[in-house]
């Protein structure tokens, strides 16, 4: 079996790469793919005009690589994985966006909703993402307005 890779085989996988086709398809990102249903050049652009350390928070959030203690705990950085305001509920980036009974005013201000299901997910806006973050105050005020 020969391993040259041809122009074509390069143009079929950036193709690939290039179609929302692929980003579904992917069995992997699993986190990422609850708030990102498809590609964006908005979406992109309204992230890159962040501030680097809310930018950072922000993707951390979307990726699921955070502070919050189920990634945490899965990092080997804390023995507990689950939310300390509600009894047995992993802090998740799902469960701190959307169900977490501690940020229901939060949600409301921004989104009118006390809880959030997996489609509002996917619609959630940047900035509004960002003024959660901030609002609620999970993470270090250092490590986001810098």
């Amino acid at each position: 079996m020969s391993r040259i890779i041809t122009p074509t085989i390069i143009n079929s996988i950036s193709k690939c790469l290039k179609s929302d086709v692929y980003w579904e398809l992917m069995n992997t990102c699993r986190q990422t793919n609850m708030f990102l249903e498809h590609r964006s050049k908005a979406r992109s652009r309204d992230l890159l005009n962040l501030p680097r350390n809310l930018l950072r928070t922000v993707m951390g959030i979307i990726t699921g690589h955070n502070t919050l203690s189920r990634h945490m705990n899965i990092m080997g950085l804390n023995n507990d994985p689950l939310c300390k305001h509600c009894e047995g509920e992993l802090e998740t980036s799902l469960h701190f966006i959307s169900q977490c009974s501690y940020y229901v005013t939060t949600r409301m201000s921004i989104w009118g909703n006390p809880v959030l299901d997996p489609d509002d997910m996917k619609r959630i806006r940047v900035k509004d993402l960002a003024r959660f973050i901030l609002k609620s105050r999970r993470f270090l005020v250092n490590e986001i307005s810098n």
